[in-house]
């Protein structure tokens, strides 16, 4: 188990988190969804997308479960995804309604975290 909140271990070294205010990538989840062969993933904060997806978006806007503001177009490389692609595929340039599609209709990428 982790000795203190906001340590991480790493091998026999136990090191603090950096914490700048933002999250960072290490504890977000992330969502993808394709649509005709385009793929689409977000950032997510933890726990949020999975209930933003139980509540089929009711009670919190799409937005607010995001971890940073980006549609990427794919997460792996930071690419972020062009707005004619969006608007292409999603219809709209209204990123709260494609960010709602994106969570409610895409994957939900757990990371599973594992005390030692």
């Amino acid at each position: 188990s982790f000795p203190t909140p906001g340590l991480r271990k790493t091998q026999d070294i136990t090191i603090p988190r950096e914490y700048s205010g933002m999250t960072t990538y290490r504890d977000t989840d992330f969502v993808t969804l394709r649509v005709d062969g385009t793929k689409f993933e977000v950032f997510t904060l933890p726990v949020k997308a999975s209930k933003y997806k139980m509540m089929k978006g009711k009670g919190a806007k799409a937005l607010s479960i995001l971890a940073d503001n980006t549609i990427y177009s794919s997460i792996k490389s930071k690419r972020p995804a062009k707005s004619e692609e969006l608007e292409k595929h999603f219809g709209t340039t209204d990123r709260e309604a494609i960010v709602s599609k994106i969570l409610l209709d895409g994957k939900l990428k757990v990371k599973v975290y594992i005390a030692q």
